[in-house]
């Protein structure tokens, strides 16, 4: 580990049985364990253990996700990271108002040239960097009994904070959850063609119930990475229920994610149900000669994760996944030939 203009980290993982789901690596358990690299690299800042951050009143803080971006870049898929991989990872984080952080992942299955992370100094260059990457916001988030979450600033950094880590400007991903909070879009993160509109039934919002064994983190309030999970969770009862010409369920369980965006505006404790409402458009994808993988199509998706308790948004995606289908697996390869015509015409 080294010190560069911003706090930097380098952490390593192998993908197992709990980072991987049919066919590929969870995009939810990814998000759980970059999210956890992060806190250690902010730990690590402070010189204490992870648990021992906390505000001027004693309460322990957690780094609450604002925003995400998640993107694979040109030459990886979730499915590249199967099991036995080692994942390298680099971690750069900066401190804004002693409140609020950013930070830069990039990841691979290998090693990270030193001189393509000395180029990344911003979002910007992050993606443009040609590795799978995440872009990470958070807030220092403290729980105290029968109280609504509050933004605080760790005791550690009231003071003092360490050269390199205080940052000039509010982070990007910060702007950017104010500003889909007050005008609802999200603007996608790299050029793509419109996607096609694929017509649905009318109905309610979804509705999903928080699983306390699943659902709430170790604050109890809704993991910031499980979100990801009910967002794919309502798309799939969409997809299958919800269009016109609807999907299979094994249809749905090959879309990957290549781009996610998703902002944080609230939380939701135990017994919550949450309603998401789903917006779908389709891409269909240039044909490829026959291989391991077929992608034909990939789909752009909008949810939103309101509290059934009183309306509040607490939750705002976008992704774009593509459907890759094992060149073995002639059934769905027919399925999604047969959804491309019903819809294109």
């Amino acid at each position: 580990m080294s010190e560069r203009p911003c706090w930097t980290s380098d952490y390593t993982f192998t993908v197992g049985m709990p980072h991987l789901q049919p066919f590929r690596l969870s995009e939810v358990e990814l998000v759980k364990v970059l999210g956890d690299f992060q806190w250690r690299s902010l730990a690590r800042a402070a010189e204490l253990p992870p648990a021992e951050i906390r505000d001027e009143a004693g309460h322990r803080l957690f780094a609450s996700m604002v925003s995400i971006e998640l993107g694979l870049g040109p030459a990886r898929r979730l499915e590249d990271f199967d099991e036995g991989t080692t994942v390298q990872v680099w971690n750069r984080v900066g401190l804004f108002g002693k409140r609020l952080v950013e930070g830069f992942f990039l990841f691979d299955r290998e090693p990270l040239a030193e001189e393509v992370l000395a180029g990344v100094a911003d979002r910007q260059q992050l993606r443009a960097a040609g590795r799978p990457y995440l872009y990470m916001t958070n807030a220092f988030v403290a729980h105290t009994p029968g109280g609504a979450p509050a933004v605080q600033s760790p005791a550690v950094f009231r003071e003092r904070v360490p050269a390199g880590l205080e940052l000039e400007a509010t982070p990007v991903g910060i702007k950017e959850q104010m500003q889909v909070e007050r005008s609802g879009r999200i603007e996608a993160g790299e050029a793509e063609a419109d996607p096609l509109a694929l017509p649905c039934r009318d109905g309610p919002p979804l509705r999903y119930r928080l699983m306390p064994e699943s659902d709430l983190s170790g604050a109890g309030v809704l993991y910031c990475a499980r979100s990801v999970a009910v967002c794919n969770i309502a798309l799939r009862r969409h997809l299958c229920r919800r269009l016109r010409r609807p999907l299979s369920a094994q249809a749905v369980a090959l879309l990957s994610t290549e781009l996610r965006q998703i902002y944080y505006f609230g939380s939701a404790g135990p017994g919550e149900t949450l309603l998401a409402e789903v917006e779908v458009g389709l891409l269909p994808l240039p044909s490829a000669p026959p291989s391991r993988w077929r992608a034909p199509l990939a789909l752009i998706s909008r949810v939103d994760l309101r509290r059934a308790s009183d309306g509040v948004l607490i939750v705002s995606s976008r992704a774009r996944q593509a459907m890759r289908i094992p060149g073995a697996m002639k059934s769905a390869l027919t399925e999604a030939e047969r959804f491309l015509g019903a819809v294109i015409g």
